[in-house]
């Protein structure tokens, strides 16, 4: 019977050992890794990505819900400011607000009588007051529709290219949602975002270079804004800088990596 349990406890003793130089195992394993991953996270969290952005950039849409009558540019062509974009058929609208106007002269020429029979004593303060209402109402009323017809018409707000364009002529769009998407080409920015380390050395005028993923071009430049606020899952903050060099070929959405300081430049 001692045998028996003298077998049975070193069977035990044997087990334990097992286990226990298993775990070392793992801790050893473990520790020799750390190094490894947080010097990869380091370099990581280090590197510095930059895009390039338009800084006027536009997504139209419109309300009228009428037919395109005129489209003179096609995705990729160039205006200048203040060109149509697009006209739509407001015919309807016109003559909407021609009958308004008509009846806001009459309900004008209403209360300057209303007025002057008032001077005579021959109306009364109501009359005249509830002509006047009728009268700034129906101005109210042609304001509206001059708005709507205004609208009949897109304007490019600023010198750029056509980037998408979502409607033909002859089609009717749907209402508020973007048809037509523009872009100037020739002013832009760069968007920058940056690991909390940097912190300290990145303020307004600090150079920086911009390698580009594609092509390998070095775009230079200088921060102009420093943003406000740290993420505080990424550890991260944005910044803006402005190119000091424009190489051929530079457009929206081009992006890479981002050296900072004097020797960027």
């Amino acid at each position: 019977m001692s045998t028996f349990l003298r077998d049975v406890e070193l069977k035990i003793v044997v087990r334990i050992r097992l286990v226990l130089g298993c775990m070392l195992l793992a801790v050893s394993v473990a520790t020799a890794q750390a190094p490894a991953q947080t010097s990869a996270q380091t370099s990581d969290a280090s590197q510095i990505r930059g895009v390039i952005r338009a800084l006027n950039e536009a997504a139209i849409s419109s309300d009228i819900g009428t037919r395109v009558v005129t489209l003179p540019f096609r995705e990729g062509d160039a205006f200048r400011q203040d060109d149509l974009l697009i006209e739509f058929d407001c015919d309807k609208l016109r003559a909407d607000l021609k009958a308004v106007d008509a009846e806001r002269r009459g309900l004008h020429a209403a209360w300057e009588n209303s007025a002057r029979l008032y001077q005579m004593r021959a109306a009364g303060a109501h009359e005249v007051t509830m002509a006047a209402s009728a009268h700034d109402k129906a101005s109210a009323m042609v304001e509206g529709l001059q708005s709507r017809v205004r609208q009949c018409r897109i304007v490019a707000p600023f010198d750029g290219r056509i980037v998408d364009l979502s409607v033909r002529r002859h089609e009717t769009p749907p209402t508020n949602q973007p048809i037509i998407r523009i872009l100037d080409d020739r002013a832009l920015e760069i968007d920058l975002l940056l690991p909390a380390s940097a912190l300290r050395k990145v303020k307004p005028g600090v150079p920086f270079a911009l390698t580009l993923d594609d092509t390998g071009v070095v775009v230079r430049g200088q921060i102009a804004r420093v943003g406000p606020s740290l993420d505080i899952v990424s550890q991260t903050f944005k910044a803006a800088g402005r190119p000091l060099n424009a190489p051929a070929g530079l457009l929206p959405g081009m992006s890479g990596t981002v050296t900072l300081g004097d020797g960027a430049m």
